[in-house]
């Protein structure tokens, strides 16, 4: 579900160009591999910290 919502979130401001996000990765060498780097990588940290919050959830369980 971290995943998901990661690539939502890093999607939502590549089309928004929020922070001038896009206007930087348009000037790149390989803006579709940045593109994608972005996307993944925001999905790979959304994913791990809802898994380590699941976890400590189970963890702190009474």
């Amino acid at each position: 579900m971290g995943a998901v919502f990661g690539a939502v979130f890093a999607l939502v401001l590549l089309a928004g160009n929020y922070f001038g996000i896009s206007n930087v990765i348009a000037t790149s060498e390989a803006p579709l591999v940045v593109q994608i780097v972005f996307v993944a990588g925001m999905g790979g940290s959304f994913a791990f910290c809802a898994a380590i919050t699941g976890f400590l959830f189970l963890v702190h369980e009474d």
